[in-house]
């Protein structure tokens, strides 16, 4: 979602910049759609990010920037419109809309790799630390204080079976265990 909020971003500087550079109404169109869904993407960011305090201050960080930036090429169009080429040039050379670009991209950045980081610690804990297969809950079991699964819990507690749990380990072959035949 942050990425999608990043290419809303982005479409609607390509629209105001085309627009901003030939004078040609229809170069406006990605920056109206994007206009359309910003504020749906970022509704969207902060039910997705309500269980994290970090993510809801970016987004709050980013959501003034987001506004000004928007007001940016709305001022920016209109002076076109108005003045002309020459004086949207001027007010573009000022590089304010840069700097608010700038700011956005590192908030999404930011947001992006905390994302990225809790899928991998949430990756990481449902996988069995023997075979590294994803859990289910049919499979999942406890072992000498660790969570395994059934099938390696089974093959590690027999010692006649070390050759299967071994196979199953380098195999990556957690197999999912019919629910009555849980080892516990």
């Amino acid at each position: 979602s942050t990425q999608e909020l990043l290419g809303l971003l982005v479409d609607a500087e390509t629209g105001a910049r085309g627009f901003m550079i030939t004078g040609a109404e229809d170069f406006l169109e990605p920056y109206n759609a994007a206009l359309l869904q910003i504020d749906g993407q970022i509704k969207n960011l902060r039910q997705l990010t309500a269980g994290s305090p970090r993510q809801q201050f970016r987004l709050e960080t980013l959501e003034p920037l987001i506004a000004a930036r928007l007001e940016l090429y709305r001022e920016r169009i209109q002076l076109r419109k108005a003045k002309g080429f020459e004086a949207a040039r001027q007010a573009v050379m000022l590089r304010t809309g840069k700097e608010l670009m700038d700011k956005m991209r590192l908030i999404v950045e930011q947001m992006k790799k905390e994302e990225s980081d809790l899928w991998e610690t949430r990756e990481a804990a449902a996988r069995c630390p023997e075979c590294r297969r994803f859990f289910c809950r049919e499979c999942v079991t406890e072992h000498e204080d660790r969570v395994i699964c059934a099938a390696c819990l089974k093959a590690l507690s027999s010692g006649q079976e070390k050759p299967r749990a071994q196979a199953l380990i380098l195999a990556g072959g957690c197999v999912l265990v019919p629910k009555g035949n849980i080892v516990r």
